[in-house]
């Protein structure tokens, strides 16, 4: 018994030495958190000092002044968690100047101290942008709880001070609900909490005023309940869901929940306050649902009913009550039925395979009809009728169709030919136009030798719908007509087709067709139309184009694709075509206008082989019989110049002109890769102004000097700038006008005017 005793009191000192070493090893000296910083006052004014730290166990805090322990009136600590306060108001300037002021934090395991000395200055001696207190707060100032507010002060320094608040003389720190903006201290939300001393003070490297404190109580509202948010009546389709929102206000707030009948849907234990939304799901039956907000001051309560309906019954199919050759007019008979809101008309193309376009028509029992507007002529439609309701649509009824009524025809006859059969007579063919707008009843075909004159003084004659061609006889001979065919229908005639012309004359071709162009270079306009096999064999085709200042001509070999080259940039050029057999011209067709690209000003080369000869050195190397030099190529010629990379055969008169004349010239280079002279320009003072590439020329003096023998001419074109004479050094060699090269030099001047 004795040694059960004995260990038993073993274990129990055991664990005592346990929980002393556990509790031992918890504890820590106190660490400062929040130093001091050095103040400077106002003499009769006020200094706050203020310290934090932490420790296990929580320190207790200790002030002194020059080395002993604060007391006396002057003097308050006020002490917050982990922190302590020391605020000394009214100082003394004799007392408090120069004062070494501590916090010691000590907790039985060490202590922790921070110091900081004030300043104290005269009023009547403040620097100059010392902080000041414009706007104090009132001292007595009121707040609503769970309200908006804020506490106002104001003050100027230089530099701009840092506003600082004080509620009980302990800093305040800032958080989601309470903030520092420039009027002052602002609250979000104002909580009975909030009710106290406030002070604020502005602070900049000077020193520190305070304003006058402020008492700020917190003032409860009783406001009754009332809906903020009423919930809405809703419809839903079977199986839908719906959300019903519901909210209230007042002071205090009050609590939300909604019942069915007498049944409560929400769980009584944990309310939401204010607002409380209602989640229904799978509805299939109607019904009303309450919403009521409850608080110490009363209950209230709405009422929303949620109803369950269906999309609208299918409706019968519109009837087509009459019409005209744009508009279709549709009634149609409505079903019983309190729900439906309006309809939908729909139509369309029939056989379209477009979409319906819709028009939707408030319900009314009494004007159920709608007119289509806009519509095609003589084009049969399909429409068809739907039904709308809160929930949704109906399915559509079943489509009626209609046509339109007929119009004039809305484009000209096409595909209009003219050909002469002998001196006198033509012959003119054509095809139904694209838009008849009904049933066409005849063409009407009007020809003339004047297209310039009124079209109502134009000879016509009038041409059954079953025919597409017919002859006119006893016309002037060798004369260009003008033709042209419209058609009608019963509502009247329709546009005129372009004219187009005839020349009587048996044997000559007719007009080209759908003659056009388009420019595809600053210098060359491509030019397209369509002959029929039928005409007459064509010996060539006669091009007339023509700008403001001159009138052109080119003769052209049977095609139907050229290049009209040699024109100026940026050039509105007039264009027309004839075709010509052995018997002679045809009528020409329409004049077209195409205007060439904006010219791209750059370098070209040309080659000219002023001998006849092999193109490349004696004694040099070439990659090809083209002369295209590569870089390096050996001999005098291609050691001192830049090696050509455009070459070409050039026509033999050109060659000849070049090697045999001693005049000067501009040589261009066609963008197939041919040469050409331009022009002469030995006679001219301001030479050859063009608004082109120039590739240059060479000047008179340079051929009669000498050096050694060589074969080649090479021109090398620089870039010329529209209304201004420059010289460009380039590497040019120019050869004697006998063929024999006279003449290499590296460097030359060549003048490149353009207009």
């Amino acid at each position: 018994m004795e040694q059960w005793k004995i260990d038993c009191v073993a274990v129990v000192v055991l664990a005592t030495v346990l929980v002393l070493t556990i509790g031992q090893s918890a504890a820590s000296p106190p660490v400062i958190t929040l130093g001091l910083t050095d103040e400077s006052g106002i003499d009769e004014g006020t200094a706050n000092f203020y310290c934090k730290a932490t420790g296990d166990p929580a320190p207790t805090f200790e002030w002194y002044r020059n080395k002993k322990w604060v007391r006396g009136l002057r003097y308050q600590i006020v002490e917050t968690e982990g922190g302590s306060v020391l605020r000394i108001t009214p100082l003394r300037l004799d007392r408090d100047n120069d004062l070494a002021v501590v916090c010691e934090a000590s907790n039985g395991d060490g202590t922790a101290t921070t110091q900081a000395r004030l300043t104290v200055t005269q009023a009547d001696s403040l620097p100059a942008g010392y902080p000041e207190i414009t706007f104090n707060p009132r001292r007595y100032t009121v707040l609503v709880n769970d309200r908006p507010a804020t506490i106002y002060c104001g003050a100027t320094g230089n530099p701009e001070p840092e506003i600082l608040w004080f509620k009980e003389f302990v800093p305040i720190e800032t958080n989601d609900r309470i903030s520092i903006t420039d009027s002052g201290l602002q609250f979000s939300r104002a909580l009975p909490s909030d009710q106290g001393r406030y002070e604020c003070a502005a602070k900049n490297s000077l020193g520190t005023r305070y304003s006058v404190e402020a008492q700020v109580y917190v003032k409860h509202l009783q406001v009754e309940p009332r809906f903020t948010i009423l919930p809405v009546n809703q419809e839903v389709v079977p199986g839908g869901s719906v959300n019903l929102t519901c909210a209230a206000y007042g002071s205090p707030m009050p609590r939300v929940r909604w019942m069915k009948a007498d049944m409560d849907l929400d769980d009584m234990d944990g309310l939401p306050i204010g607002r409380n939304v209602l989640q229904l799901r799978d509805i299939y039956e109607s019904g009303n649902y309450t919403c009521v907000a409850t608080s110490l001051l009363g209950t209230i309560d709405t009422l929303a009913r949620v109803t369950v309906r269906t999309p609208p019954s299918v409706p019968n199919s519109p009837v087509v009550t009459g019409y005209t050759s744009s508009s279709l007019t549709v009634e149609w008979s409505t079903l019983p039925s309190d729900t439906v809101t309006s309809h939908v008309v729909e139509y369309k193309r029939s056989r379209s395979g477009g979409s319906f376009t819709e028009v939707e028509i408030p319900y009314s029992e009494q004007d159920t009809s709608f007119t289509i507007e806009g519509l095609l002529p003589y084009t049969e439609y399909a429409v068809r009728l739907l039904a709308v309701n809160t929930i949704g649509r109906s399915n559509p009824s079943a489509e009626a169709t209609a046509m339109t009524g007929e119009d004039v025809p809305g484009s000209p006859p096409i595909e209009v030919r003219a050909r002469p059969t002998s001196d006198s007579t033509i012959i003119i063919q054509w095809s139904a136009p694209t838009t008849p707008n009904g049933v066409l009843k005849g063409y009407n075909v009007f020809y003339t030798t004047n297209p310039n004159s009124d079209p109502e003084s134009w000879f016509h004659v009038s041409v059954d719908a079953s025919r597409s061609l017919t002859t006119i006889s006893d016309l002037v001979t060798m004369q260009i007509h003008s033709v042209s065919v419209s058609a009608f229908t019963v509502k009247g005639e329709g546009p005129a087709s372009p004219p187009i012309q005839v020349k009587t004359q048996q044997g000559v071709p007719s007009q080209p067709e759908q003659f056009e162009g388009v420019a595809i270079s600053a210098f060359q306009i491509r030019l397209t139309w369509m002959m029929h096999d039928t005409e007459p064999q064509i010996v060539h085709y006669e091009l007339y184009y023509n700008v403001s200042t001159s009138n052109m001509h080119k003769t052209i070999t049977p095609t139907t694709d050229y290049v009209l080259d040699d024109l100026r940039p940026n050039t509105l050029y007039h264009i027309r075509l004839a075709a010509r057999s052995e018997t002679g011209e045809g009528a020409s067709s329409p004049v077209i206008t195409v205007r060439t690209q904006q010219s791209v000003v750059g370098p070209a080369l040309y080659f000219v082989d002023c001998s006849g000869s092999n193109p490349c050195l004696n004694g040099g190397t070439c990659e090809s019989e083209s002369c295209t030099c590569a870089p390096g190529f050996s001999g005098d010629l291609c050691d001192s110049v830049v090696c050509p990379v455009v070459t070409a055969t050039a026509p033999d008169d050109l060659e000849q002109k070049i090697c045999d004349s001693d005049n000067i010239f501009i040589v261009k280079m066609k963008p197939d890769g041919r040469a050409k002279i331009l022009d002469d320009l030995t006679h001219l003072d301001n030479p050859y102004a063009v608004d082109r590439p120039i590739i240059g020329f060479i000047p008179n003096d340079v051929c009669n000097l000498e050096l050694a023998e060589k074969r080649y001419m090479l021109f090398m074109a620089g870039e010329a700038v529209p209304g201004k004479k420059f010289t460009l050094d380039l590497p040019v060699l120019v050869m004697s006008m006998t063929g024999q090269l006279k003449v290499q030099v590296k460097e030359i001047r060549l003048l490149c005017p353009v207009a």
